[in-house]
């Protein structure tokens, strides 16, 4: 397996929305059916930002993964000090090949990543439908924040 920086949207877009078809059979009620243009535009958005930087894991030149990178800006307000910090946008395995270690290099690539730009951290989420929390733990990551919510209609 090679790790690899990438800019083509060709090859980010399909894990792009292999992650999010992931997301609506977990929640059809929070996650929208998009038309496939939607993820290019994503995309396409994102690079063009400068702030996202995608890394994309192969296998025999086919890409299997990828770790969606995103530059947050320092929000650090009177009450809070809050460092400037690297999020983890997206984080996806061809499900076929789940449990090999493919997630895990890519999260190594993103601190790497980090490490290299000065980010002091490495920050993620994800939804409380898509139980990764024993995953994250195993990696090192530790909960900093919870969010709760009630619907009212």
């Amino acid at each position: 397996m090679k790790i690899k920086a990438c800019e083509d949207a060709s090859l980010i877009v399909p894990l792009l929305k292999e992650l999010h078809e992931h997301h609506l059979k977990l929640d059809s009620d929070l996650f929208k059916k998009v038309p496939d243009h939607v993820y290019s535009e994503i995309v396409a958005k994102a690079l063009a930002s400068g702030e996202h930087h995608f890394y994309l894991a192969f296998q025999d030149e086919v890409p299997v993964g990828f770790i969606w990178l995103e530059e947050l800006p320092v929000r650090e307000n009177d009450l809070v000090r809050l460092e400037r910090s690297l999020h983890i946008s997206g984080l996806v395995t061809k499900n076929h090949l789940r449990g090999q270690g493919i997630a895990e290099a890519l999260l190594a690539q993103g601190e790497t990543f980090a490490k290299e730009h000065d980010y002091p951290q490495l920050t993620l989420d994800f939804w409380a439908v898509n139980d990764l929390r024993e995953f994250y733990t195993k990696q090192g990551y530790q909960p900093c924040k919870y969010q709760y919510h009630k619907s009212l209609i």
